[in-house]
C-alpha cells in the first residue's frame, strides 16, 4: 500500500506508487465496517470508487449503490457511476426517501494527508449524509492541527466523529492497476495499521472507539503466512555460512 502522512512512508516497498493514489482495500475490511456500523437502508455512495470494491460489498448486503471518480474504471453492468471530482461536485446522489451514506477509501496521491482531509472536510461542510466513513491510516488521528480541525470538543469542521473503528488486521492494499492485472494473488501482508473514521448525522457525540476483529478467513490467512515465513526462515543459511 502506498499512503504517506506527515512525512511517514507506509508504503509496502514491493508495490509501485500509483500516480492517481488508487490503492484497493480488502473486501474483509469493508465487511468488518458494515458488521459493526448500522447504515440502515442507505444509498451508499463511494466518491473515490475505483473499480467499485466497496460498493460490491454493500450491494451484496442489499444496499443500492452509486460510485464516482475522476477516472472511469468500472466494468460494464456494475453499479451506477458518474465521472467527476468529489472536491468540485455540487450535487449529491439521491434515491427517493432513502438516507445517503458515504463510504470511501480516499485517494492517496501526494499530498496524501491533504487529500484525505479535503474529502472529510467537504463531506462535513456540504453533503447531507446519514453516515460517512473514511478508511485512513491510524496515524491520521494524530497532530495538533488535525485535532483542532476534526477532534476538539468544538472542531472547526463542525462535528466530531461518532466512531473510530480500528482494523485489528493490517489490510493489504496493492495499487489498483496491479490488482486488475494480477488479481488477488498480488496482495501481500499489510504493512500499516488502518481505521475507519465514521461521522453520523445529529450529535454532538463522544467518539466511540471500536476494535474490528479480523474475519475467520483473515485469521487463517495470517496463520498460513506466518507458517510460510517460519519455513522460509528455517531454510535460510546461518550467518557466516557459505552455500554452493
Amino acid at each position: 500500500m502506498s499512503k504517506r502522512l506527515n512525512g511517514t512512508d507506509t508504503k509496502d516497498a514491493e508495490y509501485p506508487r500509483d500516480p492517481f493514489g488508487w490503492y484497493v482495500e480488502t473486501a474483509a475490511s469493508v465487511d468488518q465496517l458494515a458488521d459493526a456500523i448500522d447504515f440502515r437502508d442507505s444509498l451508499i455512495w463511494d466518491p473515490s470508487c475505483g473499480s467499485g470494491n466497496i460498493l460490491d460489498v454493500f450491494a451484496r448486503r442489499g444496499h443500492p449503490t452509486i460510485g464516482s471518480d475522476v477516472i472511469d474504471r468500472f466494468k460494464p453492468g456494475g453499479h451506477r457511476f458518474y465521472r467527476g471530482s468529489f472536491l468540485s461536485c455540487t450535487k449529491w446522489p439521491t434515491m427517493g426517501e432513502r438516507p445517503l451514506s458515504i463510504v470511501c477509501n480516499p485517494p492517496y496521491n501526494e499530498p496524501a494527508a491533504g487529500m484525505a482531509e479535503a474529502f472529510i472536510w467537504r463531506t462535513l461542510q456540504l453533503v447531507p449524509f446519514y453516515r460517512a466513513a473514511f478508511l485512513v491510516p491510524l496515524e491520521f488521528q494524530c497532530g495538533q492541527g488535525r485535532y483542532e480541525k476534526f477532534y476538539a470538543p468544538k472542531p472547526a469542521a463542525g462535528m466530531r466523529p461518532s466512531h473510530v473503528a480500528s482494523l485489528m488486521e493490517r489490510p493489504s492494499m496493492p495499487p489498483g492497476e496491479m490488482l486488475s492485472a494480477l488479481g488477488e494473488s498480488c496482495r501481500k501482508g499489510g504493512m500499516a495499521d488502518y481505521c475507519w473514521i465514521i461521522y453520523t448525522a445529529g450529535g454532538p457525540y463522544q467518539t466511540e472507539h471500536l476494535f474490528l476483529r479480523p474475519t475467520p478467513e483473515a485469521d487463517l490467512d495470517l496463520s498460513a503466512r506466518r507458517k510460510r515465513a517460519d519455513r522460509n526462515a528455517g531454510a535460510l543459511p546461518a550467518i557466516g555460512t557459505r552455500t554452493k
